[in-house]
C-alpha cells in the first residue's frame, strides 16, 4: 500500500489509506485506521488530526448501523 510508504502523512493521504483497506480487505473504518497506525509506528493521539470530515462521518454511521466488529 502506498500511503504506508509516503513520509508524511496527511489527512488526505490517511483517508485515502483508510478507504482503500476498507473496501479491498474488507476491513471495518477502526480497523483500518488501527492498521495504518501500527503499520507506521504512530502514536494513537495523532489520529484526531488526520480524521477528515468525511472519514469521521463513515465512523459515526458505522457505529449507528452497528458494523463496528
Amino acid at each position: 500500500m502506498k500511503v504506508l510508504e509516503e513520509k508524511i502523512m496527511t489527512k488526505k493521504r490517511f483517508s485515502a489509506g483508510v478507504e482503500e483497506l476498507v473496501s479491498k480487505n474488507n476491513m471495518s473504518y477502526i480497523d483500518a485506521m488501527n492498521y495504518i497506525i501500527e503499520k507506521r509506528g504512530m502514536d494513537y493521539s495523532n489520529i484526531k488530526k488526520l480524521l477528515s470530515d468525511s472519514l469521521k462521518e463513515k465512523v459515526r454511521i458505522a457505529t449507528i448501523l452497528g458494523t463496528i466488529q
